[in-house]
């Protein structure tokens, strides 16, 4: 029996890769796993080693390889009759492109509800199944809550939003260790970040530096009492492990802002593509729209979200502020029982790869 798996960029590693092998391979000790990487402009050239070190992945394909390998320049693998793709992120064409190559039935894990077009047998869309994010929370090894940290930043790993997000909030401890000389800070880091980007953080004296292992941010979350983080796969792990949190979003660097799809080819082109990121930075600004998961999913403001050109003074204030209202944290923590900490979205999708096994 073979698995593969096309995905791309860190989120969908973390929080949708790991909890599906985790599961199938619980179920079936000899399945042989492949995770296919295809292109993303938001990699950061360790998707193959952080891929790799998910347990019950045998093999990875770089990038280059899975374009090979589509266009018959690559030789096509010894593969077994008894194979499935499942489409875990990126662009489904590649997965289309491969379940055609291998002659093998392709299903699909999207939180989107549009369709997502030929070549794939069966879809799972979140809002039927479930968050596989929270399948990931779910299959954890049980963590103690011990609240050590009064908070935690999650500095983002994304090499572009990384370079700001990084010695902005760096600057926010330092302004609320003058403040606050008693809090425990700490930041998180991700697996996607290289030693070169991080060198930007080590040695800093005002924070404890966490350094990345395969369910690092499940832990730390359960060691702090406030996590603070950019939009994006954290918030929804810090919402299924009832952390509060506060998302920043600054946009005091427009020229390190990256789009998804067609805009994000146009925003690369010189001249055009900073006139792009200085009307998005405008918009953003007097956004009305949520941008944190829990927002969205909840359809109403549940965590704080501070936009637009910031500073640190006034951002440590408003955390020290926060981390201070036992109610507000309070109240954040009951809003996120709504959602469920549940593996049935794993479960689902490794029923459907079984059945797929057997037709």
């Amino acid at each position: 029996m073979e698995l593969w798996i096309t995905s791309n960029s860190p989120g969908e590693l973390s929080a949708w890769v790991d909890p599906v092998v985790r599961t199938i391979q619980s179920r079936n000790p000899d399945v042989q796993i492949t995770v296919a990487l295809v292109p993303c402009q938001y990699a950061t050239g360790t998707e193959n080693t952080v891929a790799a070190a998910i347990p019950g992945v045998d093999s990875v394909l770089t990038v280059s390889d899975t374009l090979r390998l589509i266009v018959g320049r690559l030789p096509r693998p010894t593969v077994s009759r008894r194979g499935v793709v499942v489409y875990l992120g990126g662009d489904p064409l590649y997965a289309k492109l491969l379940g055609w190559k291998l002659k093998w039935p392709v299903l699909a894990y999207t939180e989107h509800d549009y369709r997502l077009g030929w070549g794939i047998t069966r879809v799972f869309r979140r809002r039927e199944i479930g968050d596989l994010m929270a399948a990931r929370i779910a299959l954890a090894q049980p963590v103690h809550r011990t609240n050590e940290f009064d908070m935690v930043f999650f500095l983002g790993s994304r090499p572009h939003h990384f370079r700001l997000f990084a010695p902005f909030c760096l600057a926010v401890a330092a302004v609320i260790k003058t403040r606050r000389p008693d809090y425990r800070l700490a930041v998180q880091r991700s697996p996607f970040i290289t030693d070169d980007l991080w060198r930007l953080v080590t040695d800093d004296p005002h924070v404890h530096v966490i350094e990345h292992t395969g369910t690092a941010s499940v832990d730390t979350l359960a060691r702090s009492r406030l996590m603070v983080s950019l939009p994006g796969t954290s918030t929804a792990e810090a919402m299924y492990m009832r952390t509060p949190m506060m998302v920043l979003v600054p946009l005091n660097r427009p020229d390190l802002i990256q789009f998804d799809g067609i805009l994000g080819l146009v925003g690369n082109v010189p001249l055009l593509g900073r006139l792009l990121k200085s009307i998005v930075v405008a918009v953003l600004s007097k956004r009305r729209r949520p941008i944190a998961l829990p927002n969205i999913l909840a359809g109403r403001s549940i965590v704080p979200e501070v936009v637009g050109r910031l500073t640190p003074e006034p951002v440590a204030d408003a955390l020290i502020e926060l981390r201070d209202n036992d109610s507000e944290l309070n109240r954040q923590i009951e809003a996120f029982t709504q959602f469920p900490v549940t593996a049935h979205a794993a479960d689902a999708v490794c029923d459907a790869i079984e059945m797929a096994w057997t037709a």
